[in-house]
């Protein structure tokens, strides 16, 4: 067992296609395939608990789960994402044209987390994005980057409320484990 987590990469999305309340997930893509990469992600719990009182006592307690929401921070984004997610449109001459009346596509977001013994990947299902800031920094005596933040909301999704899903490698699931990226995972 992992006593400690670190590490952020190989960093997946997965278009969602939604039709007569059947989701259908595309092909993972890599947001690596044009030289952007993982930074750092950080998902907060959404939703808040319920404490209910009587007899001078906690009598009753639940929380609602309504996924997580935070930052994912990018080298850059890839054209690909912007494309399949953010409705990007590419001219003959390969620019790239935002505006302002598209809507985002949902997603699901697919990452590893490294352990000190094993890896693990995780999908999560249902995910929106909002668009990042643009920012540049003139070069001085040091050199920074100008990373992409978005904000992720990762909500149940709507046909079964599954939030997202996590699976560590071990010797017994490698073959599951490999293949993870290769499409959005689902319970077996």
């Amino acid at each position: 067992m992992d006593k400690v987590l670190f590490g952020f990469k190989n960093v997946v999305y997965s278009k969602i296609t939604e039709s007569g309340g059947t989701i259908t997930y595309g092909t993972p893509k890599k947001f690596a395939d044009e030289g952007a990469g993982g930074v750092s992600i950080a998902l907060s719990p959404r939703g808040e608990s319920f404490e209910k009182y009587a007899d001078d006592v906690l009598w009753f307690g639940s929380a609602v789960n309504q996924g997580y929401e935070g930052d994912l921070v990018m080298t850059k984004l890839s054209d690909s994402f912007k494309k399949d997610i953010m409705g990007y449109t590419e001219d003959t001459n390969g620019a790239l044209i935002e505006k302002a009346n598209t809507t985002f596509a949902n997603f699901a977001l697919g990452f590893e987390i490294q352990g000190n013994e094993n890896p693990t990947r995780m999908w999560f299902y249902y995910c929106t994005v909002t668009r990042p800031n643009i920012e540049a920094n003139t070069k001085e005596a040091s050199m920074a980057t100008n990373d992409k933040t978005m904000t992720i909301t990762a909500s149940p999704r709507p046909t079964d409320e599954k939030v997202q899903v996590a699976l560590t490698k071990t010797t017994e699931n490698t073959t599951a484990f490999s293949g993870f990226f290769t499409e959005v995972y689902e319970e077996v």
